[in-house]
Order: C-alpha cells, then sequence, then structure tokens
C-alpha cells in the first residue's frame, strides 16, 4: 500500500518519520463534512477546518482541478496571473525537476509544478492544518506518495529513469521553513533541488536569508528559484554567491522574481 511520509521537525531539531496511509486520507477527503452556519453551508476542509477559497491548476494533467485553500492566518496562496507568469518564465525547466516549496501553505505551487510533470516536490509546511490539507490534496490528485525514503536516494532513482517513464512524488516536511534546513545541514542530508518555491508569509521578510541558506548546499547547477514579495521589500545589498535575478514582474503590491544559481564553467 502506498505510504506518505511526513517529516517533523521540532523546536530542537529533532526529525521524525511518520508513515500515514494513503488510504486514510481518501477516506478522509471523501467524508468532506459541512456544517450549517444561519441558515448557510460552510465549506471545509476534510479536516474539519473551514475552506476561506479555492485555487486552481492552471496547466498540465490536472487543469482546471481547484484545491481548498484551509483557513490558516497567513496563508496567501500565489493567484493565477502570477503562477501563470511564473510558469512561463519557467516551461522549459520544470519536467523532470526536483522541486522545492519551501512555504508551501495550500501547495498551490508545487501542485502546479507536478501537474506539468516535476519528478518530485517536496513541501514544507509549518501549520498543522494546512499539512492536513495538503495531505488531502495529494490524495485527490492521486499523487504517487513517497515511501520512507531519503529524498536523495528517490532523486537518484528518478534520474536514472528516462522523463516519460520517471515515477513522480511527493514529500511533505512538517516544520518551518529555516529549521528544515539547518536540520537538513546538520544531519547532511545529500539532496540538489532544481527548482524551489520561497513565497513566505510576506511579514517574515525571510525571502533572501532562505535563498543564503539553500545556495551551494541544496542548489543544483543552473537551479531556478522563485521569490515572491511585498513590492515594498528592498532588494538585498548583495545576491547570494553565483546568484542572479534574470526575472521580475510587479504585480501591484507583489514582486515577482526568478533567480538562476548557476556556477561559472
Amino acid at each position: 500500500m502506498t505510504m506518505v511520509s511526513l517529516y517533523t521537525t521540532n523546536c530542537n531539531g529533532i526529525a521524525m518519520i511518520q508513515a500515514l496511509r494513503h488510504r486514510e486520507y481518501r477516506n478522509i477527503v471523501s467524508k468532506g463534512s459541512k456544517r450549517k452556519q444561519g441558515g448557510t453551508a460552510q465549506k471545509r476542509t476534510g479536516n474539519g477546518r473551514p475552506s476561506v477559497g479555492e485555487v486552481r491548476i492552471i496547466a498540465g494533467r490536472w487543469r482546471g482541478r481547484k484545491l481548498p485553500v484551509v483557513e490558516v492566518e497567513g496563508l496567501r496562496p500565489t493567484g493565477d496571473r502570477v503562477r501563470e507568469t511564473l510558469f512561463n518564465w519557467l516551461q522549459a525547466d520544470v519536467a523532470g525537476a526536483q522541486c522545492l516549496d519551501l512555504f508551501a501553505g495550500s501547495g498551490a505551487l508545487g501542485f502546479e509544478a507536478l501537474s506539468r510533470y516535476a519528478a518530485s516536490v517536496t513541501f514544507v509546511e509549518p501549520n498543522k492544518h494546512a499539512c492536513q490539507s495538503l495531505q488531502q490534496s495529494m490524495a485527490l490528485l492521486e499523487v504517487d506518495i513517497l515511501n520512507e525514503v531519503e529524498i536523495g536516494a528517490f532523486q537518484q532513482n528518478a534520474n536514472d529513469q528516462s522523463l516519460q517513464n520517471t515515477s513522480q512524488g511527493a514529500f511533505l516536511v512538517s516544520g518551518f521553513a529555516q529549521t528544515v534546513l539547518q536540520q537538513w545541514q546538520s544531519t547532511n542530508v545529500q539532496v540538489k533541488f532544481d527548482l524551489v518555491f520561497i513565497d513566505p508569509p510576506f511579514e517574515q521578510q525571510s525571502q533572501w536569508t532562505c535563498l543564503d541558506e539553500l545556495s551551494e548546499r541544496f542548489l543544483a547547477n543552473d537551479a531556478k528559484i522563485y521569490l515572491e514579495s511585498p513590492s515594498s521589500q528592498p532588494l538585498p545589498e548583495i545576491l547570494p554567491k553565483y546568484c542572479s535575478i534574470i526575472r521580475e514582474k510587479r504585480f501591484g503590491d507583489v514582486t515577482a522574481r526568478l533567480v538562476q544559481y548557476k556556477k561559472s564553467l
């Protein structure tokens, strides 16, 4: 039976793995509940949290599919227009890529990448309700959810296959982004990502700090990194080593940037 790997990082930086059955999430999704309030039925996710909206997958094998957005403070899914621009920038880079969705939230960016045939997506999310919603979305889309294996081992297996035969899959890492990155560093996790999405709650302003922690250690050469930030947030005076901004577009109060990590040949 397919299992989902949930890596949990606690405040002491200790990683645990909880193997949760895929079937259970299928059952949870199928039981989705509604509760009437004042005569009006309110949509709820399978974990009982109110659903405050939906995100629509724009293109690929799941084009048009809608996923719930759970009610979590600070959760702000990337809008359709911004995502469409981003994946137009990335159209030649997604298929077969190993991806990291570092502030997953609703999973809008990671699921869009899987829909466009990314090889794998590692979702990192600290909120337990958002994690449960991500698990349910994985089950709803019938994502191949990875067993208890090292991320690097999966990448090696995926890279050994042709694109048409690559097994797609997802990891869910429960923890704060910077804590997870520090945990990976301290335990010498061997993983290189081709695509990274960094879209934190804007009040954290941690986009460039996370990019700095990722660079050299967890980025494949020629990796692309997407950063979404408030337009009022200034750029750092110096970008991390080997990083350069190759695309940039402002959408009102939001600015989208695409960074390339490329070592000199």
